[in-house]
């Protein structure tokens, strides 16, 4: 995933028009409001960096430092792995992210957010000059949920960081789940669908996560998305 997101940001960053931000989302993302209202918001906002992170541990937001320490081999390494969970049961697979990482502090939180252009870049030049960060992070738990926020905790832009700006519905300890009717029907009641949570306020701008057995509700989304700027055009 690392690996993926970085492709796509040089992608992007190669290409001639100098965008002001990019907004990594995935297949389960819906948008709340429509491109326009998106666009009124980030630049209503320009110069923020919506990521939602904290600084490690921080087990009340599921970020133990387990998730680095804890030496982890993918799917496609089954020998490696298997070994890695049996030497951990005993206490071993284990390291010190200190050694790898230095200076720096460890930070974690969602994988989806919106940086600025100058973020970006500033992503991909600390990768180019540090190449030990990615083969440390390769072996950890969910490093794309900690890879981008541990370079950019430790950067000039941590100061403008607020929380990302999609809204999921994930029960204490579990993984987030498909959203229904009754999640829909909080969005629909608001005027701005709002998030308040462990990793802060802030308007809702996307959605996820939405599965293909139910698109009727993809549909109940574009309705509210229309009534909305109807409402906003009304004098």
């Amino acid at each position: 995933m690392v690996e993926a997101t970085l492709l796509l940001l040089r992608e992007a960053l190669s290409r001639p028009q100098d965008h002001d931000y990019f907004v990594l989302l995935g297949g389960t993302h819906y948008p709340l409001r429509s491109k326009e209202y998106i666009h009124r918001f980030l630049e209503k906002n320009r110069g923020s960096e919506f990521i939602s992170m904290a600084r490690m541990p921080n087990d009340a937001l599921g970020m133990p430092l387990s998730k680095l320490d804890r030496i982890w081999f993918e799917e496609d390494e089954p020998v490696r792995r298997f070994l890695s969970r049996t030497l951990a049961k005993v206490g071993l697979a284990q390291r010190d992210h200190r050694k790898c990482l230095g200076a720096l502090e460890p930070y974690g939180g969602s994988q989806w957010w919106a940086l600025t252009g100058e973020a970006c870049r500033y992503i991909i030049e600390f990768v180019q000059s540090n190449e030990s960060l990615p083969r440390f992070f390769r072996n950890t738990c969910c490093p794309d949920e900690m890879f981008f926020h541990t370079i950019l905790g430790n950067s000039p832009f941590s100061s403008r960081v607020r929380r990302n700006f999609t809204y999921l519905h994930m029960p204490a300890g579990e993984r987030p789940v498909f959203l229904n009717a009754a999640h829909l029907h909080q969005v629909e009641s608001c005027d701005r669908p709002w998030i308040d949570d462990g990793w802060g306020s802030g308007e809702a701008l996307f959605a996820r996560k939405f599965s293909d057995d139910n698109l009727k509700l993809l549909d109940r989304i574009d309705a509210m998305i229309i009534r909305q700027e109807e409402r906003e055009r009304c004098p």
